[in-house]
């Protein structure tokens, strides 16, 4: 603990005169992307100011001051239209802070985050690392619980192995990759919805119009046509990113391992490299098939993340009887002899 700051730390929404606070070391690589995100957060504080009256797609934006030096930041971030379900990821730190912990400035700016943004949510999800102990245990305090954990990867550092999976990288005819639209949409949310717990598709509550948001050059669904029927095999949706990172993807597929991914998905995975080249896969620890697919491909395995939850959802007994009804014990009471029953008389034998 370093010793005890003149001023206490105060949680502020991002505005422009915060831009000159940040450290100069950092400032050529964040200045970009905090000029982009202030205007995203000043839209997304409008869309949680109209509530219904708009979708909420924009991320709100908050920062950590001290002695007025910049020391983190956190983005919230609506994970469907509807707003029921934000989004969190870990602070940022951009500076080291005098009398607070990074553990105590994280809890800090994640409290007074949710507090300040006055967003009214039933569910809130939170993603780290599964390395960091101390993030975790931090998010359990705060009320989080482990939803789902995730394997991610990097592309093969030589594209030999993958290119001669690849082959020519074509698809045959009959199977084709389409973008993410208004058809595919709820074919996508069937394979997110597929790979997810139910207490994870109650948190999440996302429908067609969220999977439509999370469009991008590089998603959308791999479909093989038989006849008059179309098969969904494998899907691409991007993950929403609020830090300096690359592309992000995770790749979704039905319950049921179907032979033919292992056939079609390295000429996928290998036209979405060649078009990107710096992305970011994610897939689901419990899906063995495909992890082991990826490092046949040569993928590197690159470190594994938690999505943890909390929901404000309660079963609740409805106590309140409608008017004109009766307690069950009372219509039933109707029903139970007022004395007690008289013995039965039985018949001897002859």
């Amino acid at each position: 603990m370093i010793e005890a700051s003149n001023s206490p730390p105060r949680v502020e929404p991002l505005n422009p005169k915060h831009f000159h606070l940040l450290n100069s070391g950092k400032r050529n690589i964040a200045l970009p992307w905090l000029q982009s995100m202030l205007f995203r957060s000043w839209l997304g504080q409008l869309e949680n100011f109209l509530r219904g009256a708009v979708v909420k797609k924009n991320p709100i934006c908050f920062v950590t001051l001290a002695n007025e030096k910049l020391l983190a930041l956190v983005v919230l971030t609506p994970y469907n239209r509807r707003g029921s379900c934000w989004l969190l990821d870990l602070p940022l730190l951009l500076e080291p802070s005098k009398g607070l912990s990074e553990l105590e400035v994280h809890q800090k700016i994640i409290q007074l985050s949710i507090d300040l943004g006055n967003i009214r949510t039933r569910s809130w999800l939170l993603r780290c690392f599964s390395n960091e102990c101390k993030k975790i245990s931090l998010a359990r305090e705060l009320g989080f619980q482990p939803l789902k954990y995730f394997q991610c990867w990097t592309p093969p550092k030589s594209t030999e192995n993958t290119h001669s999976y690849a082959s020519n990288g074509s698809l045959p005819e009959g199977v084709y990759w389409e973008k993410i639209s208004k058809k595919t949409a709820p074919l996508l949310l069937h394979l997110e919805k597929a790979g997810a717990s139910g207490h994870l598709r109650q948190i999440i509550d996302r429908q067609t119009g969220d999977i439509l948001d999370q469009r991008k050059s590089s998603t959308g669904i791999l479909l093989e046509k038989r006849g008059h029927s179309e098969n969904a095999l494998i899907g691409i949706v991007a993950h929403p990113e609020t830090g300096l990172e690359v592309a992000t993807l995770e790749l979704l597929r039905d319950t049921v391992w179907d032979e033919r991914i292992e056939e079609y998905l390295p000429i996928v995975l290998f036209n979405l490299v060649k078009s990107l080249g710096k992305i970011k896969i994610k897939t689901s620890q419990d899906d063995e098939n495909l992890n082991q697919l990826l490092l046949k491909l040569g993928w590197d395995y690159s470190h594994e993340e938690i999505l943890l939850g909390k929901t404000l959802l309660q079963r609740q007994s409805n106590r309140k009887i409608t008017r004109g009804t009766k307690p069950l014990e009372k219509m039933l009471g109707r029903l139970q002899p007022q004395n007690p029953p008289l013995p039965t008389p039985t018949m001897g034998e002859d």
